[in-house]
């Protein structure tokens, strides 16, 4: 199981400070998985992520909008986040990158659009992300068409145990036909021996 790091980029006391020598912060990226969200990139990020041993980022779209309705910015616009996050994955050639899963907020017509601009300016498909709303013949037909995929709706820190007696069927549906999965914000360390997330 690959057990991914997350805020990472964000923790200033890991970061050198400017003009102090990096070797030390490179040396802990080519040991680590990072997991990047993009509501929290800075410029200053861009020439660290070829050094992850691996690099999986996220949107962050929901945690960007949080902040925008939070800071009274009702005019979020996600489309255009979404083109921005895009052009922020063709730039940095990132290869493992988390769709827009906005349905929730924003319904299915606008998550359509947001993949379909994702494909069109990154050349690629994203990480698809599942969510009990999509249905189970989705989840059956996603992992029968895709090598990895992330698994939503973990509720971190929720002890939720009614979603999470099913997590270990997701993963065996999953890895039945050669397909991956990414345990998406799940945290529950003590958990991680019960069910074979393949990255969390």
């Amino acid at each position: 199981m690959r057990i991914y790091l997350s805020s990472f980029f964000e923790e200033p006391a890991l970061a050198p400070k400017k003009g102090e020598d990096k070797s030390e912060y490179i040396r802990l990226l080519r040991d680590a998985h990072i997991l990047a969200s993009y509501a929290y990139h800075k410029d200053e990020h861009d020439e660290y992520y070829p050094y992850c041993k691996s690099l999986l980022v996220d949107s962050g779209a929901f945690t960007f909008m949080l902040k925008s309705i939070r800071g009274n910015n009702v005019d979020f616009d996600i489309k255009s986040y979404c083109k921005k996050y895009a052009e922020f994955v063709k730039k940095n050639n990132i290869k493992n990158f988390i769709e827009l899963d906005v349905e929730g907020a924003y319904g299915f017509e606008t998550y359509k659009d947001c993949l379909h601009m994702l494909q069109d300016i990154t050349g690629r498909d994203p990480i698809y992300v599942f969510h009990r709303w999509r249905g189970m013949d989705y989840y059956k037909e996603l992992v029968k068409q895709k090598d990895y995929i992330c698994l939503g709706d973990v509720d971190v820190g929720s002890g939720n145990k009614v979603q999470e007696k099913y997590f270990s069927w997701f993963v065996d549906e999953a890895h039945r036909n050669n397909c991956k999965v990414h345990g998406l914000a799940f945290t529950q360390v003590d958990k991680l021996k019960q069910i074979p997330f393949d990255s969390v």
